[in-house]
């Protein structure tokens, strides 16, 4: 496979007086705010992603495949002196480059290599896997992360620097996204393709530690990177993050759409697809699969056209239509048959507007009709819809008893996130207490 990731510029629009306008990316360098490939070292660069090999592309000659590249295109093509790119690859000839995972970054002519060792003996292995790879300058010299499954495997250093790259920046997933050496021959699929799947792929634009990574490579992250300058902890702001892509945006069976690849970083830097067919995607989640979690948040469908939505929307629309045209009750038919005459022949906002108040009259009785059942006895439980009331907690205090504060000490990973540094919690810890509190009311007697 491989994805095309767009030139960050190309969803500006010239704005008045020629300044820069765009709904996808917002351009600010006080915020970091500025290319989403950024290939800073001094800053730093983080590569992330799951990836499953099932085999090798080539046994029998020297065949890299290319995991990702990201490279300076456009006036910079067959200009050596000023060429620059960050790209990661791997090989099976050999028994011992099997295991290997190889990272360069180039500017100018200057080249940094890493060879890191994953210690696995075989990375194709049919399973999946996560891998992050980091770079950053540190003094005179510039350090190489990998880390496996969270977990670090290969710490590797280079005596020499190189400086910030420069120009637009465009980049691809599973194979090259331009020439190595700078010169004209370049188009969509240049070089090896890697034989393999991927998900949850991220690039940030600062180098992650292994808490950061370590923390997150089994769970999703959230984005926002156009607008929030919050941080997961205070150790992970989200204007670092570049390039988010969870593949979870659904199967339309429409190639045209299935090609493009959602970014979900907050900066829409969609990816194309290259050579995309039917069975190009599949809806499974490699963090769930791996056994690494769970859980993976589902994502809702993005596409009105997705044949799920659809079908479910034409259902929903059938069944409403059936009931509305077979009760006379309705608020709607309680009018003047030459009112709802009318409104039918203009714009229906009538209609429109008793069906907002009958919603909220709807909420009001179910609301009305719980309310002497509050103070029951009720057993939540996994096959029931309902969650534990809200404010179990009090259910005590009004029978005189002072209630413990559970959860009390909890870290702020635990309470916003339902984890901790090694698991991941299968409920959220205030539904746990709530639980908690119910079943000491139901059992006071």
């Amino acid at each position: 496979m491989q994805i095309l990731i767009g030139d960050y510029k190309s969803d500006f629009l010239a704005g008045p007086s020629g300044s820069s306008v765009s709904k996808a990316n917002i351009y600010h360098t006080a915020s970091q705010r500025t290319n989403n490939l950024e290939l800073d070292p001094v800053k730093g660069i983080t590569t992330e992603f799951w990836m499953k090999k099932e085999g090798w592309a080539s046994t029998t000659e020297t065949h890299h495949e290319y995991v990702f590249h990201s490279w300076n295109s456009g006036s910079l093509v067959g200009d050596a002196a000023t060429n620059g790119s960050l790209r990661a690859y791997v090989y099976g000839e050999t028994a011992a480059s099997k295991g290997l995972v190889h990272v360069r970054a180039v500017s100018g002519s200057t080249e940094l290599s890493f060879d890191h060792d994953t210690g696995m003996s075989d990375l194709a292995d049919s399973n999946w896997h996560h891998y992050a790879f980091t770079v950053k300058t540190e003094g005179s010299n510039t350090i190489s992360h990998l880390y496996v499954d969270g977990n670090h495997a290969s710490k590797l250093a280079s005596t020499s620097t190189i400086n910030a790259v420069t120009g637009t920046m465009v980049a691809s997933i599973g194979g090259l996204v331009g020439s190595l050496t700078g010169s004209t021959n370049i188009g969509k699929g240049w070089g090896n393709i890697v034989s393999a799947s991927f998900d949850e792929f991220r690039y940030w634009k600062t180098d992650r530690d292994a808490q950061q990574i370590g923390r997150f490579f089994r769970d999703q992250i959230g984005g926002g990177t156009n607008t929030d300058n919050i941080k997961y902890n205070d150790i992970s702001n989200k204007v670092d993050l570049g390039v988010y892509y969870k593949f979870n945006e659904g199967i339309t069976e429409v190639s045209a759409t299935d090609s493009a690849i959602l970014d979900y970083s907050g900066r829409i830097s969609n990816g194309t697809f290259v050579n995309y067919i039917a069975t190009s995607r599949n809806t499974g989640s490699a963090i769930v699969l791996a056994g690494a979690a769970t859980r993976e948040f589902k994502d809702p469908i993005i596409y009105s056209t997705h044949p799920a939505v659809s079908s479910l929307a034409t259902g929903k629309t059938t069944l409403g239509s059936a009931y509305d045209h077979e009760n006379p009750a309705s608020l709607y038919k309680s009018l003047p048959a030459w009112i709802l005459e009318e409104d039918e022949a203009s714009s229906n906002n009538l209609k429109y507007l008793t069906q907002i108040i009958a919603s909220y009259f709807d909420d009001m009785f179910l609301q009305i009709q719980k309310l002497s059942t509050l103070k029951d006895i009720n057993y939540p439980d996994d096959n029931n819809y309902e969650k534990p009331l809200p404010f179990a907690e009090r259910l005590l205090s009004s029978r005189g008893y002072d209630t413990p504060q559970l959860f009390a000490n909890v870290t702020d990973l635990a309470r916003y996130l339902q984890r901790d540094e090694k698991k991941l919690f299968e409920k959220k810890l205030h539904e746990v207490k709530d639980i908690i509190y119910q079943n000491i009311y139901n059992n006071l007697s």
